[in-house]
This record gives structure tokens, sequence and C-alpha cells, in this order.
């Protein structure tokens, strides 16, 4: 049966052609030939998925008609999960070869991973002919969904207020909002830190780094001691020496200042107030003292308190008149 397709197949050839030498004879058998490669330097497909990202890479493809005749070419691209856009069919001239392109494209914010990509060309017509063999030509390449980086963080309580001198873990949690595993660099941002602890703050990051899954979370700590002298703050109406301090805790991707070119991070700002018990004498000047505590200071040791109150004012009028 074969061989009575392929003889009458080249009796239509020998028809339609004027006259075919030794050497063009070589090519009567229908067949292609495929070639496609990746444009990256990289020999694979890359495809960012990133915000604002094209989502789209491609091949260059030419594929080739080695005879004497026209032929009619099938291509067929095959890769999981992916959309495409190439040429159904193409028409190649004798001796001729055509040019074309294979794009892929991804969804936003894929999972980093890889696919494979096939693309065939088949001989579907032969001279006008259905081809009397299998004339078929492949080519497979590798497509990279990249990774991106993307991170964001929350304070789990935004205020704190604490004691003077007391140990103190502060909690955040931080969002991978990329689409692979990413470690993250945590603290506080250098100007935070450097007035935290002028003000006599001792901190310290348990974990100063954290690794977290694509989509997923962890909440991580920061160790924190209060200073331990607040006695120049200003008293607040329950008779407490009170400073807020406000931290910009920042955590930052590790994969984006290796490889996108910059650091990608996120803060958020942390409040903290300490606090101090005031004595007995710095609430009575600062007015903050209750009932019971004024009683006291109107008797037998109220005559103490006016004389220092005295004592402080005449201070005070010395030092303006030098």
């Amino acid at each position: 049966m074969f061989r009575s397709a392929l003889l009458v197949f080249l009796i239509c050839v020998c028809s339609v052609l004027p006259l075919i030498d030794t050497a063009s004879a070589q090519g009567i058998t229908p067949s292609v030939e495929l070639e496609c490669e990746a444009v990256n330097p990289s020999g694979t497909l890359q495809i960012h998925v990133g915000p604002g990202a094209t989502l789209i890479d491609y091949a260059d493809c030419t594929a080739s008609n080695p005879n004497v005749y026209t032929e009619k070419i099938s291509i067929e691209v095959t890769i999981e999960g992916l959309s495409y856009s190439a040429p159904g069919e193409l028409t190649i001239g004798p001796n001729s070869e055509v040019d074309f392109q294979v794009t892929i494209k991804a969804d936003a914010g894929m999972i980093r991973q890889t696919r494979n990509l096939n693309i065939k060309a088949q001989v579907i017509e032969a001279a006008g002919l259905p081809p009397p063999n299998i004339a078929e030509s492949d080519v497979s390449l590798i497509v990279d969904i990249m990774q991106f980086s993307g991170v964001s963080v929350e304070s789990v309580s935004p205020i704190i207020t604490l004691t003077s001198g007391i140990d103190y873990n502060i909690e955040f949690r931080v969002y991978n909002e990329g689409n692979y595993a990413d470690k993250f660099l945590l603290g506080f941002s250098d100007a935070s830190r450097d007035k935290l602890e002028d003000e006599g703050f001792s901190i310290s990051y348990p974990t100063p780094s954290y690794e977290i899954g694509d989509g997923t979370s962890a909440k991580v700590r920061v160790t924190m001691r209060a200073p331990s002298d607040g006695s120049d703050w200003p008293i607040n109406s329950d008779g407490m020496h009170e400073k807020k301090f406000t931290a910009a805790f920042i955590a930052t991707s590790d994969f984006s200042c290796k490889t996108e070119g910059y650091c990608n991070s996120a803060s958020v700002e942390q409040v903290i107030i300490i606090q101090q018990e005031a004595s007995e004498t710095e609430q009575f000047l600062s007015g903050t003292a209750g009932d019971n505590q004024l009683l006291i200071y109107g008797g037998s040791g109220g005559v103490v308190i006016l004389l220092l109150i005295l004592f402080v004012v005449m201070k005070k009028r010395k030092g303006a008149h030098n």
C-alpha cells in the first residue's frame, strides 16, 4: 500500500515539475526541518509574573522545506498549564524557509516553576497532495516562571506601654507576598534604632532573618529592655513619668537585594510608651497628687513642701537674673 501511494505521489510530483536533476531528486520525499531557540542568553524562555510584568516570552523558530515542491506545514505546540500563540499552518515554497514565533503566556503571580515546551512541525501537504510518509520535526525548550519578591509587615500590638527597666518582646507579623520561599531581613530602621539606643533602650534580635514560604506569614519578635531612668520625663495625669517613642520596624526581601537589583522592603510604625512612677513630691509639684496626698501635704508636711517650692522658685529667679 505504501509503495503504491509513494508511486502515485512521485508521478504527481514529476507531472508538476519540468525537470528534476540528480541533485534535486535527493529531496523528493516530503520532509521538514525545524529550529527554535529562546531569545534569552540562558537558552530558556523566562516569564516574569510579578506586579506590572508582561507575563510573556517567546521563541524564534524557522521551518525549512528542503524539497523542490511546495509543502504545507502544521505547527503543534504542547505546554502544560500555560497559554500560547503560534501559527497553525505554514506554506513553504521549494527550497525555502519561513520564520515564525511561538509566544508563551503565564498568569500573574504564578508560583516559580519550570515547564517543558514542545514545538512540532509536520508536513500535511506536498505538491498539493497528502504526503505518503510521516514527515515531521520537533524542538523541546524549557520555560521558567521567574521568581519575584513581595513583603508586608504589621505590628501585633501597634501601641505598647512598658515599665522602665523591664524586658519585653515586641511581636510583628511578616507576610511573604512573592511567588516562592524567601528569606527576610528584620530589624528597626537605622535611624529608629539609633534614637532608641540614645534614649537608653537595649535592643536585640533573637532571629535577625527568617525564611517564609510563598503566600504564608511568620510571627517574629524583637527583645527590648526599656530605659531604667525616666525621672526627667513629664508626669502624666496618673502621676507617672511618661515618654512616647515611635520606631519603624522593617522587613526586607533577601532575594530582591541579591537578584532584582533593589531591596524590596516594608515597614510599620511601632509606638512604645515607657512609664516610671513619680515620687509623691514630684506628683505634688506637678499637680497630679491625689486628694489623700494633698490632705497630707496640707498638714504638718505642708510647711516643708511650701519651703521646698519657695526654694525652687527663688533658685529659678536667681538663675534668670544671672
